[in-house]
């Protein structure tokens, strides 16, 4: 480990055995168990918050979780000489979350109900004076899905104008109605009264969200899950998370309706999940995200090179996309 890190740890009275270094952070192996150190660039306010969650998940549930540590001197940052900021967190050995195996992820979307279920009992006792769920409104779900179809429609109309169009570019054009129709039809159904209803009701209750929720942030423990990376938690509409998860992890597994069925039903072992919330979630699925993804990519890029990596996963989500309909079709037997 450097200097620079070494003078930090310090600051907390630890004797550091081993370190190494783990995704843009140092493991450390200490005479007190293992902790996660790495730069800080977040707000001290959403800091506090997460403490606080952390603290409330490690107490109350059969969550790990990487709670942040506060200093001798009682910070929960700590600077460096020259003014780098750090955080130190608790750490876990643990195995990586594999989406391959579907027995992991069905753990996993577990461990997201009793997160969801624990946080929401952490907001009903926490104090008026430091809750976030007045300042931290919950932006409805039919203003992002226009935005997103105005940017659609920004690199389409760029791609119009080309006079040479290549691969990429043609296969945007080919497919561009078959997802952009959708995407029209979808911001206007999650605008429906019962949807911003849902907003509401999430920002009033302080339901609180990972915001981040995708299989890189969760580890298995030998005796339970392990929840890292709540940077992005707020108060929001639950389901959003459970849509995080899922969406990536079907697309893995090329949209499989078994399985999609099976993590919706272990989370709704652990927290049901209402007709509503279903409907918002398959609402959510529906939206062409990752289509847009790959079309922001290109417009916000230099366009003058397209990666083949790009123009295979544009391909992928056009191939993909009768069987991830089937799926989100499916969602109405439930």
């Amino acid at each position: 480990m450097n200097d620079k890190g070494i003078a930090v740890l310090e600051q907390y009275g630890i004797q550091v055995n081993k370190s190494s270094r783990a995704k843009g952070a140092f493991l450390l192996d200490t005479d007190n168990g293992y902790y996660l150190i790495k730069e800080f660039r977040g707000t001290v306010k959403h800091l506090e918050l997460e403490e606080r969650l952390l603290n409330e998940i490690s107490d109350n549930s059969s969550l790990y979780v990487d709670y942040p540590i506060r200093n001798q001197a009682g910070n929960l940052i700590s600077e460096d000489l020259d003014g780098t900021k750090y955080i130190l967190k608790k750490w876990y050995p643990a195995k990586d979350c594999e989406v391959r195996n579907v027995q992991m992820l069905y753990k996993a979307v577990s461990a997201l109900a009793v997160f969801h279920n624990t946080s929401a009992e952490f907001m009903k006792m926490a104090d008026k004076e430091n809750e976030e769920r007045n300042s931290n409104a919950v932006k409805a779900v039919s203003e992002e899905f226009e935005k997103h179809n105005r940017e659609l429609r920004r690199c389409r109309n760029f791609i119009r104008r080309k006079n040479r169009k290549n691969e990429f570019e043609l296969m945007v054009l080919n497919s561009f109605n078959l997802f952009y129709d959708r995407a029209l039809a979808l911001a206007s159904e999650c605008s429906v009264d019962s949807y911003v209803e849902m907003a509401k009701e999430a920002a009033d209750k302080g339901s609180m969200i990972h915001g981040a929720f995708n299989y890189h942030n969760i580890l298995l423990c030998d005796d339970g899950a392990f929840l890292t990376n709540f940077e992005h938690c707020k108060s929001d509409i639950q389901m959003k998370d459970l849509y995080d998860f899922l969406r990536k992890v079907m697309e893995k597994h090329g949209w499989n309706r078994e399985l999609g069925h099976k993590l919706i039903s272990e989370y709704s072992k652990v927290r049901k999940i209402s007709s509503t919330e279903l409907n918002f979630l398959r609402i959510c699925l529906s939206y062409p995200e990752k289509y847009w993804k790959i079309l922001s990519h290109y417009y916000n890029s230099g366009k003058a090179w397209i990666p083949d990596k790009d123009i295979e996963k544009l391909k992928t989500v056009i191939r993909q996309d009768s069987d991830r309909e089937k799926f989100i079709q499916s969602l109405s037997y439930l």
